[in-house]
């Protein structure tokens, strides 16, 4: 078989070896799902950016990030379907020599993560400093993945992974103290939308390094089924999040959750500045 002549697999894998066990790529199938998924996303992000039509400029915030979640997601998925944004690496796993890893999928997280997490810090409150450190860990959380994912020999990529998921348990940890402190100190209200959004991103955010594991980690289960677990996340994770939180935003009351004027307003005075609603 010459990888270097599917239909699937980007010019990037042209140098790697003729696979002697196998080859694990996603099918035809899996490809038409990876379409569907990004029209989903940009479906999205049209629905994000038209609600905030008729907004103040300073409650227009999280329709703008939501809206550029789903919109890199979509250019990824996009990127995926049409077999652009992989490469082959060689897996001991399931009788395959190589198998195909999305690496688009990183590229997204790489942007869409810390945008997810933006959103959530401004929600809360975050301070300036918890947002720049809770993004931080966020991108080396994303970038010891995508090491874990493209590495060959066992012993380094479960490293990474080690390492990613060290990360991840940071990220939880700031948004667990230090975002729920800040939630709080907006009422009760935004701390129980914070709280439920919170629970939210982390419970479906444990379920990446599972499908991670039995996918590019031991190359148990199938390409195909790696697209529609992953799919499935991707979704509730960034549109799901996104219209809950448009629907928090809303009912709770807008100025609840708001920037600060300074914020959007340039000629706002420097003597307001506050991470947190200013209330007469």
């Amino acid at each position: 078989m010459d990888i270097t002549k599917s239909s699937h697999m980007p010019s990037a894998t042209s140098h790697l070896p003729e696979p002697q066990h196998g080859l694990e790529v996603a099918t035809s199938h899996g490809h038409k799902v990876l379409y569907v998924i990004f029209a989903a996303m940009l479906l999205s992000t049209l629905t994000f950016w038209g609600l905030s039509f008729g907004k103040a400029k300073r409650d227009r915030i999280f329709h703008y990030l939501t809206g550029l979640i789903t919109l890199f997601a979509a250019i990824s998925y996009y990127s995926m379907a049409v077999g652009f944004g992989s490469v082959l690496v060689g897996n001991r796993g399931h009788g395959h020599a190589m198998r195909e890893v999305m690496t688009a999928r990183y590229y997204d997280w790489m942007l869409t993560t810390p945008l997810l997490l933006l959103d959530l810090g401004l929600f809360a409150g975050l301070s300036p400093m918890d947002l720049v450190t809770l993004i931080i860990f966020d991108v080396l959380m994303i970038a010891t993945g995508y090491f874990a994912s493209i590495n060959v020999h066992m012993g380094p990529k479960i490293g990474f992974y080690a390492m990613s998921c060290v990360f991840m348990l940071m990220v939880f940890a700031y948004l667990f103290i230090n975002g729920s402190a800040t939630a709080k100190a907006r009422g009760d209200k935004v701390k129980n939308a914070y709280w439920l959004l919170a629970l939210f991103t982390i419970v479906l955010w444990c379920a990446y390094p599972i499908v991670w594991m039995f996918s590019e980690g031991l190359n148990v289960i199938h390409s195909d089924t790696e697209v529609y677990l992953y799919g499935i996340l991707d979704v509730l994770a960034k549109p799901g999040f996104g219209a809950l939180l448009l629907v928090f935003h809303g009912k709770i009351g807008e100025m609840e959750t708001s920037l600060p004027g300074w914020f959007v307003d340039p000629q706002t005075s420097a003597e307001n500045y506050s991470i947190l609603p200013q209330h007469e």
